[in-house]
């Protein structure tokens, strides 16, 4: 399955960058005209030898951070047509899911600064998609729940997940895959 790349660094260095179309990218992720060199753009599989060092194969956090990055580029790019960027999508998903979190217990669930949850979970409010609704056993805490608007939105959103989630994982086979998912779980929630 072919996952049309715009704003990926995969290779070893900006020479070997895959990107079909940097005009696609956001204005803050451009690079100015000339930084990268078309003729040497391809979708080739990164190897050792195309890391800045060889020593970075073996820096599970160096790659935990380029594989990470290239999810959340690639994944705002698939958003940002229905308006929405990941945090949001992930919010959403939890508020959807278990609608019994506080807005605190989600940014503790999801690692977000209580300041950045605040305004995501503003921005979700104002486009009808959560709204806050009383605890039942503390009255100064409010519950962020999905709409059913955010239910629908949600549903559209799922399968554009699975779509970028596929992409990055199209060099794995099944049980690759189920091994690295299990593996980042782990490492994820310790």
């Amino acid at each position: 399955m072919s996952v049309p790349w715009s704003c990926s660094l995969t290779g070893g260095s900006w020479e070997h960058a895959i990107i079909v179309n940097v005009n696609d990218c956001p204005p803050l992720l451009r690079w100015p005209p000339g930084f990268i060199k078309e003729d040497t753009i391809s979708q080739e599989h990164t190897t050792k030898s195309d890391l800045p060092s060889p020593s970075l194969a073996e820096d599970a956090g160096y790659l935990l951070a380029r594989a990470g990055g290239r999810a959340i580029s690639e994944f705002n790019r698939a958003l940002q047509s229905y308006g929405m960027r990941r945090w949001q999508y992930t919010v959403l998903v939890v508020a959807a899911d278990n609608g019994t979190r506080s807005q605190r217990e989600i940014g503790l669930l999801l690692g977000i600064d209580p300041s950045a949850i605040v305004t995501i979970v503003d921005d979700l409010e104002r486009e009808g998609l959560v709204r806050r609704e009383p605890h039942p056993k503390d009255r100064r805490t409010r519950q962020i729940v999905a709409t059913s608007a955010g239910r629908e939105r949600l549903a559209k959103l799922r399968p554009v997940a699975t779509t970028i989630s596929e992409g990055l994982l199209h060099n794995l086979d099944e049980a690759e895959r189920r091994t690295l998912l299990d593996l980042l779980l782990r490492i994820a929630h310790e």
